[in-house]
């Protein structure tokens, strides 16, 4: 497991409506005071790693234990899957959402497993509330204008590894919670890298 770091898509076509945003008092990320936020977008979501590289991530083909199931979807690299397109995002209520041209829900973001892929439901609106966006916390000072997105009650161990899938002739770079050395996963833990996952233009 990684310690915390101080932390688009085959995308549906159908019409959904994003549920309501909650008041303040009842939003899942208030308890984090002033900094944090379970409203907002729509942003990007790109990858920080502690050599300053960055990466755009996108939904591409689901690895892992969620590979069976046609309608889930990775958070992948768009350096490894360049054909896919490239939704925007938006958190409501800590509920994380894959937009198709900022307004349509393509996709709903799971709870993330340890160890597991972060994994988005396409054609779905039921998002696990389980994501916050905080505000500085980017590690070692790096980029610290763009929040970052967390796990509230997780230890935030983000990583990109690289993984196999029958929709790519070459690894992909995945985005998993929590990484650990468990080959049912689908990924290689020993390409594993720490990363902050930037919300940029939240």
């Amino acid at each position: 497991m990684f310690a915390p770091v101080a932390v688009l898509v085959l995308a549906a076509t159908s019409a959904f409506a994003l549920p309501r945003s909650l008041p303040r008092a009842d939003d899942p990320c208030a308890k984090f005071g002033g900094a944090a936020f379970g409203n907002a977008g729509p942003f990007t979501m790109v990858t920080l790693d502690l050599s300053n590289r960055t990466n755009l991530l996108i939904l591409g083909p689901a690895v892992g234990a969620g590979s069976s199931d046609p309608s889930r979807r990775s958070l992948v690299t768009v350096e490894t899957f360049p054909t896919a397109d490239t939704p925007t995002y938006k958190l409501v209520n800590g509920g994380l959402f894959a937009m198709t041209n900022n307004v349509t829900v393509g996709a709903a973001g799971l709870a993330p497993a340890s160890g597991a892929p972060v994994y988005f439901e396409v054609g779905s609106t039921d998002a696990a509330q389980v994501y916050c966006g905080v505000v500085g916390t980017s590690p070692a000072g790096h980029d610290p204008a763009n929040p970052a997105l967390v796990v509230p009650g997780g230890s935030n161990g983000f990583a990109i590894c690289n993984a196999t899938s029958s929709a790519s002739k070459s690894p992909l770079q995945v985005l998993i919670f929590d990484a650990e050395n468990n080959a049912n996963q689908g990924y290689d833990f020993s390409t594993c890298n720490p990363v902050t996952v930037q919300l940029v233009g939240a």
